[in-house]
C-alpha cells in the first residue's frame, strides 16, 4: 500500500501541548534558527594554576620515624630548609624567602624617640668599659629606673 502524508493541519484542530508548540511559533521552512545563546569560554588553565594543584596535592612522608601526610608544597619547603641546613648553603633558600621591604616614610612620635634615644645611651654606656671616675657618674646618674621602665621624678 502507499503511504499516505498527513494533510497539512490548520492552527485550529492542532492540539498542542508538550513537544507541540504552537503552528505560529514553529520554525519556518527555508529560515534559519535562532542563534543560541553564547556561553561564557572558561579560561584555560595556567602554569601557576597547575602548579598550585600539584603542590596541595598530599604526599606520605616519613619524619623521625613517624609518617605523616602532609601537602606537596609542605614537603618541599622541608626538603629545601634540610638541605640548605646539611650543606650549610643559605644560597638554596634564596628562592623561597621574600626580600625585606624598605622601611617606607615612618613618622617616630616624640615618645618613641625618646624611648630609642635612652636605649642607645644605655648600649653605648655598656660597650665602654667602666673607669674608676665612670663609676662614680652611674652612681649619680639614677633618673632611669630598670625594674618596670618609667623615669624617676
Amino acid at each position: 500500500m502507499t503511504e499516505r502524508k498527513p494533510a497539512k493541519r490548520s492552527a485550529g484542530d492542532y492540539p498542542v501541548g508538550y513537544g507541540k508548540p504552537p503552528v505560529a511559533t514553529q520554525f519556518k521552512k527555508g529560515q534559519p534558527r535562532p542563534p543560541r545563546k553564547a556561553k561564557p569560554d572558561k579560561p584555560a588553565p595556567s602554569f601557576e594554576d597547575y602548579l598550585e594543584a600539584e603542590l596541595a596535592e598530599q604526599m606520605r612522608i616519613v619524619e623521625n620515624g613517624v609518617e605523616q601526610y602532609v601537602p606537596k608544597g609542605k614537603a618541599l619547603a622541608k626538603a629545601s630548609i634540610k638541605g640548605a641546613l646539611d650543606d650549610r648553603d643559605p644560597r638554596r633558600l634564596k628562592g623561597f624567602l621574600r626580600p625585606a621591604r624598605a622601611q617606607e616614610d615612618f613618622d617616630f612620635s616624640e615618645v618613641d624617640l625618646a624611648i630609642v634615644a635612652r636605649f642607645m645611651a644605655q648600649l653605648v654606656k655598656q660597650s665602654r668599659k667602666p673607669g674608676p671616675d665612670e663609676e662614680a657618674d652611674e652612681a649619680e646618674d639614677d633618673t632611669y629606673d630598670d625594674t618596670d621602665g618609667e623615669a624617676r621624678a
